[in-house]
């Protein structure tokens, strides 16, 4: 038997985006695709070179992801982001989507969306019948989260 909350899901909304543009190529049309997921672009020749030149190492990394990558990570975030960060507080996964998603699995409590965010984040949260809120964000922050913005809905949520 399926885990009710998963059955009940609704197909991803980039999938079916993605399905109807195969369709409508398929048909003739000529269609510029601007939905999300994943890159419409080859991968760069220098990566596939790279690829080809470390394929035998074929072991398992560190569940963390590797140290050196995660110091170079910590510097470009302090760096370009004035975000301080150690290596130690830095994982490495497999896609971003992937590591929210394992987050959403690890953490209880009741998850908190900014408004406009990426389509993935409630089913994620519904598969595990979790409870979220969406919070209202605007373009003058970037659509990112304020504490003015949590005041805003903890004072709406309490009244």
């Amino acid at each position: 038997m399926i885990n009710k909350n998963i059955a009940s899901l609704k197909q991803s909304s980039t999938l079916l985006i993605n399905e109807k543009v195969k369709e409508l190529r398929a048909n003739g049309e000529e269609i510029r695709h601007f939905g999300f997921g994943q890159s419409p672009f080859s991968i760069h020749g220098s990566i596939v070179g790279a690829l080809q030149e470390h394929a035998h190492n074929n072991h398992y990394l560190p569940v963390a992801g590797l140290d050196a990558l995660r110091e170079q990570i910590a510097v470009f975030l302090g760096r370009f982001q004035n975000i301080k960060s150690q290596k130690e507080s830095i994982f490495i996964g497999p896609g971003s989507k992937e590591l929210l998603y394992q987050s959403i699995l690890i953490f209880e409590g009741v998850f908190l969306i900014p408004k406009g965010s990426w389509v993935s984040y409630i089913p994620q949260i519904q598969s595990k019948g979790g409870e979220y809120h969406i919070i209202d964000t605007d373009f003058k922050n970037d659509f990112k989260i304020t504490a003015q913005d949590l005041e805003v809905f903890f004072e709406n949520k309490n009244t």
